[in-house]
């Protein structure tokens, strides 16, 4: 294998030299502000945030549409890309020049998304605008879509193609012709003898590549399952937090049946101690009432008794003056009949010198009052 190793190393060593003196001999010599686009399209290759920056002129007058933007505001943007693409390259397939400061840039884009961990692919045509120091100080994009990795590696391979030849140069086309004529002649004689070694390599390396991908498609299955198993458990957890949702929704619901019904047997007791007190205020109305009613009925028998007092009074009264013109009268009578007796004793006393009559002592004199109350009544 190792003889294989050193034989495979001395082919390269001797076809690399026959493609660099070939690359001399084609590759046109450049003037202008090229090569510091080349440079810096490295520096964003290797994510040289140092020797991006030195590549620029500040403020920038137009960054992809931002104007004046300054250093930090420049690396941050730089920062923010890098952090979303763990992984990119530029492939620079040409350079065209507007003018002496203006060039167009045909660029292959490489990324991997930080998302899904997959790659993406495009092409764009940049415009970059330098200063007479050959710094940027403008860049936007002038066309951009999505291709795949297909079609950029059909657009590196026609860019090859498509560069400027330059003047003959027969020195470099002989010497890259006779490195490539040694490499084949080397290839010639080793590939017999290693033909058999590089099969069983190939076959131990189809062997690596089965089982490599047995391992990826076990990893994969692994993977799967781990998602299925996290579906499951967020199924889950959704399931419970659904069911948590439900018990608190049914405990807000019978917390709300709750109140309602506090409400009313509230509103019942309300209306309850409404009737009750309707009912004491008519109760305190009727009582009130019956004793009006005791009050005047009370009221109407003291009139009464007060009538009868009166009208008993009047009656005393005039029987009292009755009884003292009766008394009056029965005094003037008596003293009209104390006048009658002093004259009639005047009689009889002049008629006892006649005669004397016997009186029967059992017999009571008449009162002559007794005898005038008679005819009076």
């Amino acid at each position: 294998m190792k003889k294989i190793i050193f034989h495979l190393v001395l082919f390269l060593i001797f076809f690399s030299s026959s493609l660099f003196f070939l690359f001399i001999h084609y590759t046109p010599k450049k003037s202008g502000f090229e090569e510091n686009i080349k440079n810096f399209i490295n520096a964003e290759n290797e994510r040289d945030i140092e020797k991006i920056i030195r590549k620029y002129e500040f403020p920038i007058k137009n960054y992809w549409g931002v104007k004046n933007l300054n250093k930090t505001e420049l690396a941050d943007k730089y920062r923010r890309r890098w952090n979303n693409t763990p992984y990119s390259h530029n492939y620079l397939l040409g350079i065209e020049r507007k003018d002496s400061l203006k060039y167009l840039a045909q660029i292959g884009f490489k990324y991997r998304r930080l998302i899904n961990d997959n790659f993406g692919y495009v092409y764009s045509e940049i415009e970059y605008i330098l200063n007479s120091q050959g710094l940027i100080t403008s860049i936007k994009n002038q066309k951009l879509k999505d291709i795949d990795e297909s079609y950029l590696l059909q657009l590196i391979l026609d860019s090859n193609k498509n560069k400027i030849e330059a003047p003959f140069r027969p020195k470099t086309l002989f010497l890259s012709g006779a490195f490539l004529f040694i490499s084949l002649i080397f290839l010639m004689f080793i590939y017999p003898f290693d033909l058999k070694k590089i099969r069983l390599e190939e076959i131990r390396i189809k062997k690596q590549k089965e089982e490599f991908r047995f391992r990826i498609q076990e990893e994969a299955e692994k993977k799967k399952q781990e998602i299925i198993r996290k579906q499951r458990e967020e199924r889950a957890r959704q399931e419970e937090f659904r069911f948590r949702i439900q018990e608190e929704a049914e405990k807000k619901k019978q917390e709300i049946i709750r109140k309602q019904r506090e409400e009313r047997a509230r509103q019942e007791d309300l209306r309850q101690e409404e009737i009750r007190r309707k009912n004491l205020e008519n109760l305190k109305k009727a009582r009130e009432a019956k004793a009006r009613k005791r009050e005047e009925a009370k009221a109407r028998k003291r009139e009464t008794e007060i009538q009868r007092e009166k009208q008993a009074r009047i009656q005393r009264e005039r029987e009292e003056r009755e009884r003292e013109e009766r008394v009056r009268e029965a005094s003037r009578i008596q003293r009209e009949i104390e006048k009658k007796k002093i004259k009639k004793d005047e009689f009889l006393s002049n008629m006892d010198k006649y005669y004397v009559d016997e009186v029967d002592d059992d017999v009571e004199p008449e009162n002559p009052l007794d005898q005038y109350f008679k005819e009076d009544l």
